[in-house]
């Protein structure tokens, strides 16, 4: 059952008298219940529905007076798609449909959920107007844009990474942070590998804790051309572009909650072996993990002036920690032979070196901290231009633009 608690202003408008609503009940379904509220955006009527536990939102143009039951079926007529826009699993989506078989109108009960309603009227009122109007066919970037601003309420996620990781969390039990199984490792690599993709998973969690460390919020279709061209990477099936996109949000999800005061730093589980090759892979890897995550600051944004002055204490730290390596390696490459404990003494070596760069990138992600709040309480502009078919889409769903909000256009 869904319950979707209106404002007066929208339970008058719908023509539901009070003595009509429901008893509110708390949600016993995965998504729960929404809050709504009819607004206007220009000079546009429409109707902007809200989840409760994810904040995950979008707007429907007006044609509901005095008529709850058709409010009703477009609600849910527009939920489907827009679940598939954030590559939720079908079978979730069944079972989220099978739980809202019957639906009541409930008045708002918490202010703070009507306070987060309406800081989204005010967004929806900057983007939709930026992007045309309501009937525009750039509503679903607008959407998309509001569902990618970081969220106070939520600790700073997006709403659409609430959204994903609640579904990624159904069955997982505890608080833990979502995880990488080596499977999930070794399928990202085999991918990759076979789309032409030279990129490392070294690289990749670098990118990671860049962009989740970066000034301003980075959506997949910031990351996802470094990793690999959209233009030229082809895929054996459409299931295996599937595939390699769900682990990788696995993995983003898994590093963009990544607390530095709280959780363990994570490397990837690669195991080495005592040997001249398996010392230059380790250090290898350490280098071209502390270049992706410079790499990810940057695709942020991040500016000299957001660091805090452990923070730029901290970068320099790496980018001398990055030298030393680079020499050692090297040194280490015009070799041919060296003694076992010679080494042993470098793995040691490199697993310190590992610790002090995951001390400095704690210290990087903490002293942006600021600078990420103050980006997040400024709207952001559209940079304009045409997108292609084959681009990435703008909206962050990791889609082809022609396969998601081109299909509007």
């Amino acid at each position: 059952m869904l319950q979707i608690r209106c404002t007066k202003k929208l339970l008058d408008d719908l023509g539901i008298d009070a003595s009509a609503l429901a008893e509110i009940k708390q949600a016993d379904s995965l998504l729960g219940n929404w809050y709504a509220n009819a607004l206007r955006i220009g000079r546009e009527k429409c109707v902007l529905v809200m989840n409760e536990k994810t904040l995950y939102s979008f707007i429907l143009p007006w044609s509901f007076r005095n008529d709850a039951g058709k409010f009703a079926r477009a609600f849910i007529d527009s939920l489907r798609p827009a679940l598939e826009t954030e590559w939720i699993e079908s079978n979730d989506i069944a079972r989220v449909m099978s739980e809202y078989d019957k639906i009541e109108f409930t008045a708002t009960d918490s202010k703070r959920l009507l306070g987060s309603l309406n800081d989204l009227a005010q967004q929806y009122d900057y983007y939709v107007a930026e992007a045309g109007g309501v009937k525009s066919s750039h509503l679903a970037k607008a959407v998309g844009k509001v569902n990618q601003t970081p969220q106070r309420t939520l600790g700073w996620l997006h709403s659409n990474e609430a959204l994903e990781r609640l579904f990624k969390d159904k069955n997982r039990q505890g608080d833990e942070p979502p995880r990488n199984e080596p499977e999930d490792h070794a399928v990202i690599t085999k991918i990759l590998k076979k789309i032409g993709s030279g990129h490392t998973l070294h690289e990749l969690y670098g990118l990671f804790y860049g962009c989740a460390a970066a000034t301003h919020p980075v959506p997949p279709s910031g990351h996802l051309p470094i990793i690999f061209d959209p233009e030229t990477a082809k895929f054996e099936s459409e299931q295996d572009a599937k595939t390699l996109l769900e682990k990788m949000l696995t993995l983003w999800n898994m590093i963009a909650t990544w607390d530095p005061q709280g959780t363990d730093f994570f490397f990837p589980p690669t195991k080495y072996p005592v040997t001249v090759h398996g010392v230059l892979t380790r250090s290898g890897d350490l280098v071209s993990f502390v270049h992706y995550f410079i790499k990810g600051l940057d695709v942020g944004r991040t500016e000299e002036g957001d660091f805090s002055e452990d923070a730029s204490a901290a970068l320099q730290d790496l980018a001398e920690l990055t030298q030393n390596m680079e020499q050692y390696i090297e040194q280490l490459e015009k070799v041919d032979a060296v003694a076992p404990k010679i080494l042993r003494e470098g793995m040691e070596l490199i697993e310190r070196m590992e610790h002090i760069s995951a001390d400095c990138i704690g210290r990087v992600h903490k002293g942006l901290r600021n600078a990420r709040l103050n980006a997040a309480s400024r709207p952001v502009v559209s940079e304009g231009g045409k997108t292609g078919g084959n681009e990435l889409c703008p909206c962050g769903s990791g889609r082809k633009f022609k396969r998601c909000c081109g299909l509007t256009h």
